[in-house]
């Protein structure tokens, strides 16, 4: 089944599953890895912040910058979004744009 890209809130990795977290909080597993989905997603609303997860333009809230920038969304989840140092500059740059 096809999900539309506004109803995914982010994409995860957790023991060696790649898993899809829609906008109803459930989670779904791909048959793909992060590394594939992140080459075949929309670049303008899909961004990797690090090893675990790619996550959706659309339900990003705020951004706490403080010893790591940490994301915030807009719907509530389980998960901790951190940004790793390596993205963290191409994070803010596609999230402005």
């Amino acid at each position: 089944k096809k999900i539309n890209d506004l109803d995914i809130i982010c994409f995860y990795s957790e023991h060696n599953t790649t898993y899809i977290l829609n906008k109803e909080n459930r989670s779904f597993i791909v048959n793909k890895s992060l590394e594939k989905l992140e080459d075949e997603l929309n670049a303008d609303l899909f961004f990797r912040i690090n090893r675990k997860f790619i996550i959706n333009k659309t339900y990003i809230n705020n951004i706490k910058n403080e010893n790591q920038k940490q994301v915030f969304l807009s719907v509530k989840t389980d998960f901790d979004f951190i940004i790793s140092k390596l993205k963290a500059k191409a994070f803010i740059d596609w999230y402005k744009k």
